[in-house]
């Protein structure tokens, strides 16, 4: 009867110690009980009787013992299966043993056999990964503040749940509660801070003290956030290497090749060195990112880890709230402007309600009468006293840029000391960077930018040219495009941030004055064109003056364009939270622009809408779109086709991908121009509730060498004239369409080949044969 009493003794024992235990150790925890419950319920007096009893019972002891400390040292999950297997049958042939030996305790070993095999079934799945690593957190506190941040509108409470992860840090005397908390502290200090130094601090201290799986979570978070603070301090360096150059730059312009040529020459040396640094570091950051983007193991705008299978199915707004980018919301005021005459007034009523700076920045920039009109209001604003910086691309707006005889018209402006032009990427400049890399010659500035008097502001498809701004019915051959125009502060304040990133780099030429005097008379006509246009579209008819006479014969063709007396360019306009999306030229690093995107149609659960005028998909955007398809999201792409393209080669490679993109992404539909009507707008609609409109087009162009930008809006009432618009303009186009043939390989029902004449086709196939230059287009 001894050995009785030392059982109840040796199992209250550790039925206590298994209370303490609990704290660090769930999984010991339950086995302890589990032995309680059989040896409670058991009639133990039958050990003494029956030795057969006693020595299964040494057995089925020495096997759980050996499986608790297996547990205890968090071996491998394999190994923990075959302790919990020896365990598991050690305990059965006890229990058979016990019920051969008093058939009267049945009910009650029924009952210890039932708690016994529901712990088995624990125990041997503690060999996958989800038990293993702890599903649930370790405490009641702990899982209030996980959920919450892996919800909706964790950004607005991250200082709290940040606070509140360190405190159970502090006090916790749980070893698997310490890891699960510095892990999701890692996840808020990551997606929340960009906080990464401190994310790699956490983890790398939770790489030391975990085991099993555990430990493999810890090291592909730890790696995640390596890269992203990798990719920090790069970008950190470029911007200490790119204030050097421009130092550098200031030095070498302060001095006159006739007054210090000595050190004038030696500060070109060193500013040439330091640019050459900066580039190089440029480079190095690019080079970086992308081989981190074919790492299985890279996240985009994610938490770190999961741990705990807690992240919540975000949706395209959620994604737009909770979107790492350093980009702060704008309630701003905002309307979409699809109308040709319109998006002309909206810039004339921008620019005539300056008081104090003007920014401007266009890809293309004619010297038609839209531009002679714009650059003589610039003037006249300019005398106003107004501050104005204008910023034109070298290979858009060739005959305005190019130094003989095309600068003259940006020249009177300079006239005036509140005026500074400057010139992106001229030829000159990017010349020498050539024999590097192709892309840092054919690098643009392709954003479109208006601020004004930090409070207005606009950007979309348009360039300044007749072929943006005339009525169809004046001239059938005009692009359809999309502009925004917005009012306040903070979006206006973020839009020049992206002017001045792209303004002041280091590739750009600042135009001066002219060194022979105000002699070609450009002037008059600039100031002159600026009446002509004011009068014009405020229905007064033509201003009758000798240099109109090429202005005036533009103007007499615009019919339609008379009606701007009492334009209101927020009639109809919308509140709505706007983010601002910046993407810099192959010659710098930033790229907001792709990645959010993915994001969104990563996010989206029923529609993506893209109206695009160039549609080269890379592997980046098509990736998207095909795990977008594969979730059943219906996906709409409105393009041009080659008889309304103004890009024969964008045409070339769409023709040749089409049909294998459509059976790619079986709920993808694609409508075309077929008519006179030129796409030229850049939208994007996610599921009814985001928008975004801006220059961005969906080719490897935008994505990896010009200069863009885009406005991201949530707003449903905003996307529901986006979307209104695109669907109007399907109403015109035709619809492509594929079928499969016998060997699974698409052909075409409906498509290029049903309306464009034998010669283009002919082109379009022979160029699509030059597939090395798909990237560069």
């Amino acid at each position: 009867m001894i050995f009785i009493y030392d059982i109840y003794f040796l199992t209250f024992f550790k039925f206590m110690e298994a209370i303490y235990m609990s704290r660090t150790n769930l999984k010991y925890f339950l086995l302890v009980l589990a032995l309680v419950i059989t040896v409670a319920c058991s009639p133990l007096a039958v050990f003494a009787a029956d030795p057969g009893v006693k020595a299964a019972y040494d057995e089925y002891l020495k096997c759980y013992n050996e499986f608790k400390a297996a547990a205890d040292q968090n071996l491998d999950a394999d190994t923990l299966k075959t302790y919990a297997e020896r365990y598991k049958e050690a305990l059965e042939k006890y229990q058979g043993k016990l019920k051969d030996s008093q058939g009267a305790a049945e009910s009650a070993l029924d009952r210890a056999a039932a708690a016994a095999d529901e712990r088995g079934r624990i125990v041997e799945n503690a060999g996958s990964e989800d038990a293993q690593s702890a599903a649930a957190p370790s405490s009641a506190a702990l899982s209030a503040v996980v959920k919450e941040l892996h919800s909706t509108g964790a950004r607005d409470k991250a200082d709290r749940l940040i606070a509140q992860l360190e405190e159970i840090i502090q006090t916790s005397k749980s070893k698997d509660e310490l890891i699960d908390a510095k892990i999701e502290l890692a996840n808020a200090y990551a997606m929340f801070k960009l906080n990464f130094n401190k994310a790699v601090e956490l983890l790398s201290d939770v790489v030391k003290t975990s085991t099993g799986p555990k430990l493999e979570e810890a090291n592909r978070a730890l790696s995640r956030a390596k890269y992203s603070q990798m990719k920090t301090t790069l970008a950190t360096t470029i911007t200490q290497k790119r204030t050097d150059a421009q130092a550098k730059k200031t030095t070498y312009q302060q001095y006159s090749w006739f007054k210090n040529p000595i050190k004038k020459v030696a500060s070109l040396g060193s500013y040439y060195k330091s640019l050459f640094t900066y580039r190089k570091t440029v480079a190095e950051h690019r080079s970086y990112r992308e081989n981190g983007e074919k790492d299985p193991n890279y996240v985009n705008y994610e938490f770190l880890s999961d741990v705990f299978g807690k992240r919540a199915e975000f949706g395209v707004g959620d994604t737009f709230d909770n979107t790492t980018m350093p980009v702060d919301d704008s309630f701003a005021q905002i309307r979409l402007i699809t109308d040709n005459n319109e998006a002309w007034y909206a810039r004339w009523y921008m620019l005539n309600a300056a008081k104090s700076t003007i920014d401007l920045t266009y890809f293309i920039f004619e010297k038609d009468a839209y531009g002679k009109a714009m650059l003589g209001l610039l003037m006249k604003k300019a005398n106003e006293g107004v501050k104005i910086r204008l910023m034109i691309d070298a290979r858009g707006s060739k005959a305005l840029a190019k130094t003989f005889m095309g600068q003259d018209y940006l020249q009177k402006l300079l006239i005036n000391p509140n005026v500074q032009i400057r010139v992106f990427n001229p030829m000159h400049k990017a010349l020498p960077s050539t024999f590097t890399n192709i892309r840092n010659l054919i690098g643009s500035n392709h954003q479109k930018i208006i601020v004004i008097d930090g409070e207005l502001s606009m950007t979309g498809g348009r360039n300044v040219s007749l072929n943006y701004f005339a009525d169809p019915t004046d001239d059938a051959n005009v692009f359809r495009d999309t502009d925004v125009i917005l009012r306040g502060a903070e979006i206006a304040g973020k839009m020049k941030e992206a002017f001045d990133e792209e303004f002041d780099a280091l590739e750009n030429f600042e135009i001066s004055k002219d060194l022979l005097g105000n002699w070609s008379g450009k002037e008059k006509e600039l100031i002159a064109a600026e009446k002509a246009m004011d009068m014009w579209i405020k229905g007064m008819g033509p201003l009758n003056d000798p240099v109109l006479k090429e202005v005036n014969a533009e103007l007499h063709k615009y019919k339609k364009m008379v009606n701007y007396a009492g334009y209101d360019p927020f009639e109809n306009s919308h509140y709505a939270a706007v983010k601002l999306y910046g993407k810099h030229n192959f010659q710098q690093e930033r790229n907001d622009i792709t990645d959010n995107l993915v994001a969104f149609m990563d996010a989206c659960t029923q529609e993506i809408i893209v109206q695009n005028p160039y549609v080269i998909l890379t592997d980046k955007s098509r990736a998207a779109l095909k795990r977008a398809s594969d979730r059943g999201v219906k996906i709409i792409i409105h393009t041009n086709s080659p008889v309304s393209t103004d890009s024969i080669l964008t045409q070339a490679f769409f023709l040749k991908d089409w049909k294998e993109v459509m059976m790619a992404l079986p709920n993808a539909r694609v409508f075309v121009f077929v008519g006179k009507n030129k796409l030229h707008a850049k939208v994007f609609v996610f599921d009814k509730l985001v928008s975004v409109v801006g220059t961005y087009n969906m080719d490897y162009m935008s994505e990896q060498i010009n200069g863009e930008d885009v406005c991201a809006v949530k707003s449903v009432e905003f996307s529901k004239d986006c979307r209104d618009r695109i669907f109007e303009d399907i109403s015109q186009s035709k619809e492509y369409k594929i079928g499969i043939n016998e060997k699974g390989e698409p052909y075409e029902i409906y498509g290029p080949g049903s309306f464009t004449d034998k010669k283009t086709m002919f082109i379009l196939e022979t160029l699509m044969k030059l597939n090395i230059l798909k990237p560069l287009i």
